[in-house]
């Protein structure tokens, strides 16, 4: 009842939109922006594209440039792609000109320049099987302040007309989904992009993801090939005796990770946001409690269900695989004891600081401090655990449980 409510109320102010809107010759179905559902350039987008998917070369095109999963996603950014030919005569960005009135697509990305299409992984519909020719997806705009766990609908367009989507159930069709980038980090040109993840990542792991210039002069950078680094010292020669570290050094790596539980996946990142953007901090002791480092690791997947086996009737949580390099563990340097925290990140404005504390013990020494990181205020806290210098290092190393994602460590 209460979503019919919704509804009906929708409806309602929809109407009394289209009464009071100037109607432009050719559109007779409201065909320019309504300011009411319209309220900035994302939407803007998601409504003109909603029409536009009537070309099927369009949608082509829009299939082709999603399956490249630049950033391992399905997704590509709206400011790298307006001038891409979707025929011999048609440039992406063109399409949109006859839909806005007072706007182009240029000045919409420039001012919001990591919006993006993306399509997310259904249980059974995803941008593998679209078919370009014969289906037409739903468009969704989703707003970067909206916590999908806490609202039960968005607005989605169907050929330009806005109407209710649920967010309580999976689709049963297609979508495509103006949002936010969250594996991108934009700077201006010339800037150091390591600034926008804290320092913690170095210049020679920089990598431009445009091949040719800039976008405005902004440049565009992955987040994963900005925290390839890791915190390197040389491997201690091997003894004889003692704990696995001892006898065998090597690189520590992070080699998989799951969610404890589906819920726990949800509430981190709605299948609406498309994969989830999974990454830990490791905070490491130093003998001086001012010299206490942290190195930011991203865990990233290529498509959901690598986080999840379905059956016929529902899904649990599986082991996503991945080899992570951490770093060398010389218990000289770092002690016997390193702290792992876990995050989903989400698309945010906002930042907020949090201070990371941990107690370590060298050899005739124990040492406490902490380390302060800058974080994205929307992402999803998902616990910390502990690692010690002494626990299993080899073979199938050790599993971890901050609670809510459990995560496995060994060396190689």
């Amino acid at each position: 009842m209460r979503n019919w409510i919704i509804l009906f109320a929708f409806a309602g102010v929809l109407a009394a939109c289209q009464d009071e809107a100037e109607i432009t010759p050719g559109h007779s179905r409201d065909q320019r922006m309504n300011p009411v559902f319209i309220r900035n350039g994302g939407e803007f987008i998601a409504r003109a594209l909603s029409v536009q998917l009537k070309n099927p070369d369009l949608r082509h095109y829009l299939k082709e440039k999603i399956l490249e999963k630049f950033d391992g996603d399905y997704n590509f950014l709206l400011a790298l792609h307006q001038k891409d030919l979707i025929n011999s005569e048609t440039a992406f960005g063109d399409l949109f000109r006859q839909d806005f009135e007072r706007f182009s697509l240029d000045e919409i990305v420039k001012s919001d320049p990591l919006l993006q299409v993306a399509m997310p992984s259904l249980t059974n519909l995803t941008a593998d099987n679209w078919e370009p020719e014969n289906e037409i997806p739903l468009v969704v705009y989703r707003p970067p302040d909206i916590d999908l766990s806490s609202t039960d609908h968005l607005v989605a367009f169907r050929d330009g007309i806005p109407e209710l989507f649920s967010l309580k159930k999976e689709s049963s069709e297609l979508v495509l989904v103006i949002s936010h980038n969250e594996r991108t980090i934009v700077v201006r040109e010339g800037e150091d992009p390591r600034k926008e993840l804290n320092g913690l990542a170095r210049s020679e792991c920089i990598e431009n993801v445009r091949s040719e210039g800039t976008f405005h002069n902004l440049a565009f950078f992955l987040k994963e090939s900005l925290l390839q680094c890791y915190y390197e010292t040389e491997p201690e020669p091997p003894v004889s005796e003692g704990c696995e570290r001892d006898m065998y050094p090597g690189m520590d790596q992070v080699t998989r990770a799951k969610f404890t539980t589906m819920n726990y996946m949800r509430e981190a990142e709605h299948y609406l946001d498309g994969n989830p953007e999974v990454y830990f901090i490791v905070t490491l002791a130093s003998k001086n409690p001012s010299g206490f480092a942290s190195l930011r690791k991203s865990f990233p997947s290529n498509d959901r269900s690598q986080w999840k086996n379905c059956g016929i009737f529902s899904c649990v949580p599986e082991w996503h695989e991945k080899n992570q390099p951490v770093f060398i563990w010389d218990k000289e340097v770092f002690g016997n004891l390193v702290r792992y925290d876990w995050f989903e990140e989400d698309f945010s404005t906002g930042k907020i600081d949090i201070t990371l504390g941990l107690t370590s013990k060298f050899e005739n020494l124990t040492v406490s401090g902490n380390v302060k990181i800058t974080i994205s205020k929307k992402d999803y806290f998902l616990d910390q655990d502990f690692v010690n210098f002494c626990d299993r290092a080899n073979g199938t190393g050790t599993d971890y449980n901050t609670g809510k994602l459990y995560f496995t460590i060994n060396q190689h």
